[in-house]
């Protein structure tokens, strides 16, 4: 198993889960496609990761790790799925019962934050939109929670950091605005499901800074209860893979990482990928990838990449899977691309 880190225009770092190994790979050369800025990524019932939008896009890509039968190299494949309805960064997604779920982000050719959400049938190859959330924000944490809820909480509104916990009903397509709020307003942060009647909330900034705690939330009581902190405050959402009773937590202020062991409720320093990538990830997606037997990618031609990657909503095909540098002026008004700049913290 490999957590995979899509970004920087065409690179794929891979973290070995078993080894505590990193290796860089990249896109083939002369591929139509690039990773935008602030994708996200899903991980499929396939052990594939789904990945959506990011930039000024709606695009949506199938992504395989494949390894090479003559040697220890990996390549990414990418397979071009139906674009989203909506252009989205920042936003979050997460897989439930068959279906991946995309929600809320920021659309940078509207200069719009965003409630929607829309659903994606991995059988039909479609997007239907679903009920939106009471409150339009980006950079908040998603997670599942007994295969039939999504929790969002925190996040950024355009003017301020959020301390607010939204709950969606999957059953009755229709979202709920909770009593119970965070400690303090957090945005960048992550969360995964502690079981079926808590989920563990961790990571990102308050207003004064990166956020070293981890709560966990019985949403049954609405009682918090304290676990152990991580070593170093990270942005995390959309960083952040729950696997076999271990939560990692990497990049998001450094080039290193960390894992929480469940049952010990301690954190352990995993290594670092600094020798082959000089960023903290943030605005890179983030997904687990795993083989299954008999699970390969279809064959795609360069062609089909290319006619695949269009803009549904607006009159900017050119746009689309354009890599941008850009900086945000608070409050969120405008974007000002440069080639100097690619600063999100500054307002997040």
């Amino acid at each position: 198993m490999k957590i995979c880190f899509f970004g920087e225009k065409n690179k794929v770092l891979m973290y070995n889960i078993d080894k505590d190994e990193w290796k860089l790979t990249h896109l083939p050369f002369g591929q139509s496609y690039e990773f935008n800025y602030y994708s996200s990524a899903v991980t499929l019932p396939n052990g594939s990761i789904l990945i959506t939008g990011g930039g000024i896009s709606n695009a949506v890509y199938q992504a395989f790790i494949v390894s090479s039968q003559n040697s220890n190299r990996l390549s990414v494949e990418l397979v071009p799925k139906t674009p989203m309805n909506q252009t989205r960064k920042e936003h979050a997604s997460v897989l439930l019962q068959n279906s991946v779920y995309v929600l809320g982000g920021y659309d940078g050719t509207l200069n719009s934050f965003l409630n929607s959400c829309e659903r994606y049938d991995l059988e039909t190859d479609e997007w239907k939109p679903v009920a939106p959330m009471w409150i339009a924000k980006c950079a908040f944490g998603a997670t599942t929670v007994a295969n039939r809820y999504i929790f969002a909480v925190g996040g950024y509104d355009g003017h301020e950091r959020l301390n607010t916990i939204e709950k969606y009903d999957s059953k009755l397509d229709k979202w709920v605005l909770l009593d119970v709020q965070l400690k303090q307003p957090l945005s960048n942060s992550a969360c995964f499901a502690y079981s079926d009647n808590s989920i563990v909330i961790l990571g990102g900034g308050y207003n004064i800074g990166f956020c070293l705690e981890v709560n966990l939330l019985d949403i049954n009581t609405n009682e918090w209860k304290q676990l152990a902190p991580m070593n170093d405050g990270r942005d995390l959402r959309n960083k952040l893979v729950s696997i076999n009773g271990n939560v990692y937590a990497i990049g998001g202020n450094n080039c290193l990482g960390e894992k929480y062991s469940i049952k010990k409720n301690e954190w352990t320093v995993v290594s670092s990928y600094q020798q082959l990538v000089n960023d903290n990830l943030d605005s890179w997606a983030c997904a687990l990838f795993y083989d299954l037997p008999g699970v390969k990618p279809p064959v795609v031609h360069n062609e089909e990449l290319r006619s695949t990657s269009t803009l549904k909503m607006y009159q900017q095909p050119q746009l689309i899977n354009q890599y941008q540098y850009y900086h945000y002026e608070e409050p969120y008004e405008e974007e000002v691309f440069s080639e100097q700049s690619s600063t999100f913290e500054d307002w997040v």
